[in-house]
């Protein structure tokens, strides 16, 4: 049974064109080599194009894992973030400090998995015990995960101001996705916070928070 050279599609005997593609079949038949130069034309434009996109997803997985990229809304195709450092920032013995944004970025990407995984005692763990209305922070938190299930959650450090050896504040800004528990649509939210930081025990905890106007 012959093959069209140009879709690759079976043909009854006696045919002279592509019941499927209109191509001509005077060159296929068993020792045709045109069916073997359309798959190699084939190939020669699909392969480019597969790596083409490799090179891309590279490219993009490289900036969000360095924090150049972060998405406002999920990618079923983007990687997973890495697991957040809780080694609280502080460096190896022998090595040098890494940069301040880096530390406190740290302490973020800890209260964001607390967030994700309903974790209140890692929760907790991002704020200094003299945070103002610590117990007050725990309610709310408890209730809002009753209320809400965080499907992802991602931040923005505008700015990063070093106050003094073991203080620090920031401006952070929150894009956050919540599916309500009680049904309907998922809901997406902008906050931003100035945020006071100390060193406490070689690790940087949250010590006081103001909310901002959102942009």
């Amino acid at each position: 049974m012959p093959v069209c050279p140009r879709c690759q599609m079976p043909q009854p005997d006696g045919r002279q064109t592509c019941q499927d593609c209109g191509a001509p079949l005077s060159a296929s038949g068993p020792g045709s080599e045109a069916p073997l130069a359309a798959r190699a034309a084939v190939r020669s434009r699909v392969l480019p194009l597969v790596g083409g996109l490799a090179v891309l997803g590279m490219i993009l997985w490289l900036a969000y894992s360095q924090g150049y990229l972060s998405p406002s809304s999920p990618s079923p195709s983007a990687p997973a973030p890495a697991a957040p450092d809780l080694s609280g920032g502080a460096p190896a013995p022998g090595s040098p400090a890494p940069p301040l944004q880096e530390q406190i970025q740290v302490l973020f990407n800890t209260l964001r998995e607390a967030q994700l995984k309903k974790d209140l005692t890692l929760f907790l763990s991002c704020y200094s015990p003299s945070y103002p209305g610590l117990a007050e922070k725990r309610q709310q938190t408890q209730k809002a995960w009753e209320e809400y299930s965080f499907t992802n959650m991602f931040y923005f450090l505008d700015e990063v101001t070093p106050v003094a050896a073991d203080q620090a504040r920031v401006r952070i800004t929150w894009e956050l996705q919540a599916q309500p528990r009680a049904g309907g649509e998922t809901l997406t939210a902008t906050q931003v916070f100035r945020v006071e930081l100390k060193r406490e025990g070689g690790a940087w905890k949250i010590a006081g928070l103001t909310e901002l106007p959102a942009p």
